[in-house]
């Protein structure tokens, strides 16, 4: 399971690093599209990004089931996602370049494949920017699946979803939609439970195989639409998924207070249904979900034969947890308390 780090002077640098360890490692490369098996998908530097952000500021991921004769992503998803410059908040609206150089991760996993590139910058900021091919059993789809940092932005100029200082996430624990529970800038993978219809964040990931409702077929998860109380799903868009809310449990009891471990909890993702169903379509296995209140950014944790690498998801600040009530990550927070990614690592 090769892993890869580096120094990077410019987000051309990090593309050349990501593509050059994928192609290097079973990937092919076409165009812009980054393929092996039957899992595609699109990264690429932004020359136009969203919101007025400078040009060259942004890699982009987007996944897709195919390409065309002219190396076109085919039958994509619904929306990319981003790693990059953070807008600041107003009335600045201006995009704080990092200090470069920066420092790179890449992990590139397989069976089934899992490919995370991390970024650290400023010192103790991290990105991330993912995708892979992870179906769960049953899944009718292809499990090809993409996920980053940064969601792309509401249609609503209002509301921008790459603000510095925004990192929220509600309540409960999960990223929710507009009101006391918005969700700004939350990096964590696969947890937005549900989205505003207008001017709120859409998800920051997508994966094929959420079940349309009224045909059984096997598509993207959109996640962009909020239907009304009493709508499909509860009032949750048919198509929405997430990996964290049953974690919510687990999440608020890490780390243990008996013995201040962390637990490695497992990513699967779960599609709400109709009559309030719920179907498993996709589960990693080279990626978990834990905390790092005493794990430092980078730590390489044991568990039995397997090693897994800690990773903030955005910044650490071991003295909030993102837990329920005095712990939330709350709108001004520069920080992502104690939310991590543990990615499987073998050290070569």
């Amino acid at each position: 399971m090769p892993y890869v780090s580096g120094s990077a002077n410019s987000f051309a640098d990090l593309l050349t690093a990501l593509r050059n360890a994928c192609t290097t490692n079973g990937w092919t490369l076409s165009g812009t599209v980054l393929h092996k098996g039957t899992c595609y998908v699109d990264v690429l530097r932004e020359t136009a990004p969203f919101n007025l952000a400078p040009a060259d500021s942004h890699l982009s991921v987007r996944a897709g089931n195919g390409i065309d004769g002219s190396n076109n992503l085919t039958d994509p998803a619904p929306r990319r996602a981003w790693l990059g410059l953070l807008r600041a908040v107003a009335p600045d609206n201006t995009f704080p370049d990092w200090s470069w150089p920066v420092t790179y991760h890449i992990h590139v996993l397989t069976d089934p494949d899992e490919v995370w590139l991390w970024v650290n910058y400023n010192t103790d900021f991290w990105q991330w920017l993912a995708f892979g091919q992870s179906p769960a059993g049953g899944n009718a789809g292809t499990g090809n699946w993409h996920a980053a940092s940064i969601c792309e932005r509401g249609p609503s100029s209002g509301s921008n979803t790459t603000r510095i200082n925004q990192c929220r996430v509600g309540a409960d624990g999960v990223a929710d939609r507009g009101g006391g529970n918005e969700a700004q800038f939350c990096p964590q993978p696969f947890f937005l439970f549900h989205t505003s219809a207008s001017t709120y964040s859409h998800p920051n990931y997508a994966i094929h195989g959420a079940l349309d409702d009224s045909t059984g077929a096997p598509i993207w998860s959109s996640g962009d639409r909020h239907f009304a109380d009493g709508g499909v799903g509860g009032g949750y868009s048919p198509h929405t998924v997430n990996a964290s809310r049953a974690l919510v449990p687990l999440y608020s009891r890490s780390p243990n207070q008996w013995n201040s471990e962390a637990p490695l909890l497992p990513v699967q993702v779960i599609q709400t249904r109709l009559s309030n169903k719920v179907s498993l379509i996709g589960e990693f296995r080279h990626s978990r979900l834990t905390r790092n209140k005493f794990i430092t950014p980078g730590q390489v944790v044991p568990l039995g034969a397997d090693e897994w690498k800690v990773y903030p998801v955005y910044r650490r600040n071991a003295a909030v947890t993102g837990d329920v009530g005095s712990g939330t990550l709350g709108a001004g927070a520069d920080h992502s308390g104690t939310f991590a990614i543990a990615i499987r690592y073998d050290g070569a």
